[in-house]
């Protein structure tokens, strides 16, 4: 059997039959619980978001992402202002599902330790402009560091991901 979320369906459609405009309803009612049980948000699923805490809406917003059956799903910062314990949640979910469920995942991000942790190819943007492109292990370099972030850092491998540790600023001295 298909996933509910993985189906082909378009825009539900006020013309034709009541019955046909209830169906979609029902089959979009089956989508979203079907959401909600991947994701294990059941017990959210009559509360208003308001009160929801910070990761819990950052799920939330990745359920509708889904609910949508996205072929790429581009979210910007969905790690901000969460605890460590919500980033990880939030990072591993979005990794599994992209894997799982066969579509890619854009992420901007400014956390490195998440960004070597969860990456399969990472794109650095310096001052607008592509600074370089690759994997994790590739691209954070002290070198990286020092041209984009103007930090001296450490950078150590433990497990397969680059740990970078700030040592000091670095002043570049002018021309």
């Amino acid at each position: 059997m298909v996933k509910p979320w993985k189906r082909k369906w378009g825009p539900v459609r006020l013309s034709g039959t009541v019955g046909r405009f209830l169906g979609c309803l029902l089959f979009l009612r089956t989508v979203v619980r079907d959401v909600l049980s991947r994701l294990n948000l059941e017990a959210y699923a009559s509360r208003n978001i308001g009160e929801l805490s910070g990761g819990q809406r950052q799920l939330v917003f990745v359920a509708q992402s889904l609910v949508r059956n996205p072929k790429v799903l581009i979210m910007d910062e969905p790690t901000s202002n969460l605890d460590l314990y919500y980033q990880f949640q939030i990072m591993s979910l979005l990794k599994e599902l992209s894997v799982t469920e066969r579509f890619t995942t854009l992420l901007s991000l400014h956390q490195i330790d998440l960004v070597a942790r969860f990456s399969d190819k990472v794109i650095v943007i310096n001052d607008g402009c592509v600074y370089d492109y690759g994997t994790p292990e590739e691209i954070l370099t002290a070198q990286m560091f020092r041209d984009v972030y103007r930090m001296n850092t450490e950078i150590v491998n433990k497990g397969g991901t680059a740990y970078v540790i700030p040592i000091s600023q670095h002043h570049c001295c002018p021309g």
